[in-house]
């Protein structure tokens, strides 16, 4: 194979790839003449070489592979984004890695491979592309061939769990806070709607620093009566009350470790108190006695409200809300990150392929327009629990439909449509689809025919919004103009007001279809 046979596709990427040698044509008759496959990709992920072996593993022609970015030639069910563009994203080598890959030509095939992954770099130190080679591995190869290959430490792929994905510069920000911030001994508090993962920032934290291999515990604040949460944090003792038992609580179990206090925001005012002084002490003491143990333990919380409104509403004490939000990490909102939602797709598609036994590629371009009409109140967890349960309604097709996604979800987002609520940033006006909400009348000159009809029935529970909710809603859009037109337009002033963020603020001007500019004070009058 030579690129100068396809010169009008592939002569931008032979250029670069050429630049990797000096004698590139002696360089690409070894990498031919080698029995296991060799092929690179550029920064775009964009296939610059293929050698003769990895084209025998996969029952591809070069014609068929050049010029096309990897992710249309080739699947990866346990990694994302896949081997060559972590390899490009870390900067480092991927040595000895295994994990099935398909080919996505038909009839599909699946592959086990080994792979050995280097970044390219440019003159600027760069990084410009990346180089995989690749042994296939067959069924009598692998225990004696895999014995000596290990999963990399840090390529984390859906086997070893849950991870933050996207690269989003406000997720990214928030990554970075929570690794470089994770072996300081102050308190961390994330910030961030229900269903933005929260949870997955408070084990990135703890699973980063030196307290990795020590216990992480987890409590929701909000899910335990009162009567029982003070024992499980504190520990209780024999005949402390009816029932108790020795038993040592949250804090004592976590020695050395970490403690994440989920909805924090939450907890009973009459426990607070005690939570601070804990604290300021780091010393606890079970129910019914006075011994104290002294702890080593990293405090993470987290609020579900933006903190404004949790400072405002006053459902935290001052003095416990400073002690325990020393260290701030804000996780944004998936309708503010929208760019991710591809790649968050990916994500889950992979893995539920592997949960289910599917083997699902992707969403159409229909079904990749409504995901990016909705406004997701649930985030990320509804967009995983929507891409599980479209895969579940998926037989022998490989690509997700309108028809896959849930009934419900369709029909909320054309509520949305018609209460001008898709409007967030990064996401363009939506066009009128589907048809009208209301049962429409005959049309002039013919009967009323079945085609006529609505394409499917209203849900009996979200068929109307209710007149209380609308009335909220005109409510809320006159404390806004208010606020706004004595603020003269200053955001910052407005939102004090308010008692909300000013990026939430923003969102909502966004959802009225505010503008600042319309309470500016009016110059030359």
């Amino acid at each position: 194979m030579s690129y100068s046979d396809y010169p009008d596709v592939y002569l931008p990427s032979y250029l670069f790839f050429q630049n990797l040698s000096r004698n590139f044509e002696q360089l690409r008759r070894i990498f031919d003449l080698l029995p296991i496959g060799v092929m690179a990709t550029d920064i775009n992920g964009v296939i610059i070489y293929y050698n003769r072996a990895h084209g025998k593993i996969d029952n591809l022609k070069p014609q068929e592979v050049l010029g096309r970015p990897e992710p249309e030639v080739f699947g990866y069910p346990e990694v994302s984004p896949g081997i060559m563009r972590s390899c490009q994203k870390m900067g480092r080598p991927i040595l000895g890695f295994m994990c099935p890959y398909f080919t996505r030509k038909e009839p599909q095939r699946t592959i086990t491979g080994a792979y050995w992954v280097f970044p390219l770099f440019g003159a600027d130190k760069k990084v410009v592309g990346s180089v995989c080679f690749t042994m296939h591995l067959t069924e009598d190869q692998k225990p004696e061939t895999t014995r000596h290959l290990m999963w990399p430490d840090y390529l984390t792929a859906s086997k070893s769990g849950k991870k933050i994905v996207g690269e989003n510069p406000q997720l990214l920000k928030a990554v970075s806070l929570a690794k470089t911030r994770a072996d300081s001994p102050s308190a961390v508090m994330i910030s961030g709607e229900t269903g933005t993962g929260k949870e997955l920032f408070a084990r990135t934290i703890h699973n980063s620093s030196s307290r990795a291999k020590a216990p992480f515990l987890a409590i929701n604040c909000a899910a335990i009566p009162v009567n029982l949460l003070e024992g499980l944090l504190f520990g209780t003792t024999r005949g402390s009350f009816t029932g108790a038992v020795d038993r040592p609580g949250l804090f004592a179990e976590a020695d050395g470790g970490t403690v994440y206090l989920d909805e924090i925001d939450s907890m009973p005012m009459e426990l607070q108190p005690k939570l601070l002084r804990v604290l300021q002490e780091m010393k606890v003491s079970r129910l019914g006695s006075s011994v104290e143990k002294k702890l080593d333990v990293k405090i993470i919380s987290s609020i579900g409200t933006p903190i404004q409104e949790v400072l405002v509403r006053g459902k935290m004490r001052l003095d416990l809300f400073y002690r325990l939000a020393v260290i701030v990490i804000n996780v944004p909102a998936l309708r503010e990150r929208m760019d991710d939602l591809d790649e968050l797709a990916n994500y889950f598609i992979a893995r539920y392929n592997k949960q289910l036994g599917k083997n699902v590629l992707d969403f159409d371009t229909e079904a990749k327009k409504w995901l990016k009409k909705y406004s997701w109140p649930g985030n990320v967890r509804e967009l995983e629990n929507l891409i599980a349960g479209s895969i579940n309604m998926v037989d022998r097709e490989t690509i997700l439909t309108r028809a896959h996604l849930p009934e419900h979800y369709l029909y909320t987002i054309e509520l949305q449509e018609e209460e001008g609520r898709t409007n967030f940033e990064g996401v363009p006006e939506p066009e009128r689809l589907g048809r009208p909400l209301a049962e429409p009348g005959p049309v002039p000159g013919r009967p009323l025919t079945e085609p006529d009809r609505p394409l499917r029935p209203a849900p009996e529970p979200a068929r109307v919004i209710d007149e209380a909710a609308r009335q909220f809603q005109e409510e809320e859009k006159d404390a806004l103009r208010r606020h706004l037109r004595e603020s003269a337009g200053r955001l910052n002033l407005a939102a004090a007001a308010l008692g909300i963020s000013r990026q939430m603020l923003r969102y909502k001007m966004k959802k009225y279809g505010l503008s600042r500019y319309e309470f500016l004070p009016k110059l030359g009058r």
